[in-house]
């Protein structure tokens, strides 16, 4: 601010923003998020802008401001296929677990569908994609999607020979509880179907 360099300015308050976040002070990282979005419009930097809204509906997500945070994954898409395709493919894959979530399955595959090939090339986000992938598969019911997705993830991940304490390492060790809390239900409910058999013979 002092010797007027906004386009830092507006990185350092995005990374600040991503900061708060992952000590899940989302609030704060909302305000720092908009800052850094106002300063990209006013440097016409499309790039950080999408991936600053994007950051900023995955804030909104984590406080269940649903109809928020799929507004700001929608300009983060509209803006990054302007100028950044790579925010585009990330943001598409975090839309199509918001849309799941809410019953929205065909939106929710073809973000999928046409996000994937825009991560490709970058195996640190394409891991973190095949997760929200994995999320999106368990949602539907497709097991076998899932586990196939967590299977992809697990390579990209050994390949880059990240920690898990890594955001990639995060996100697969988040798919990777939700599919073992999946099969837990379904051995439960398949006990509970025997045992009704059961009683009924």
């Amino acid at each position: 601010r002092t010797v007027g360099d906004k386009r830092n300015e507006g990185a350092h308050l995005g990374n600040m923003g991503v900061v708060y976040q992952a000590q899940g002070q989302h609030e704060r990282s909302l305000e720092l998020f908009g800052q850094a979005i106002d300063i990209a419009r006013d440097v016409g930097d499309k790039r950080i802008e999408s991936i600053h809204l994007g950051n900023r509906g995955d804030a909104l997500f984590r406080l269940e401001r649903m109809d928020e945070a799929e507004s700001a994954y929608r300009e983060a898409i509209s803006v990054g296929e302007a100028g950044f395709p790579l925010a585009a493919g990330v943001f598409s894959g975090s839309l199509a677990v918001l849309l799941a979530q809410r019953g929205q399955f065909g939106e929710a595959a073809s973000r999928l569908e046409n996000g994937e090939p825009l991560v490709e090339e970058h195996p640190d986000e394409h891991a973190k994609f095949l997760c929200k992938k994995g999320h999106f598969c368990s949602l539907v019911g497709d097991s076998e999607g899932a586990r196939t997705a967590l299977s992809q993830a697990q390579a990209l991940v050994a390949e880059l020979k990240v920690s898990e304490q890594s955001e990639v390492g995060e996100a697969v060790a988040v798919l990777r509880a939700l599919l073992a809390e999946d099969a837990q239900g379904d051995a439960s409910e398949a006990r509970e179907l025997a045992l009704a058999e059961a009683e009924r013979l």
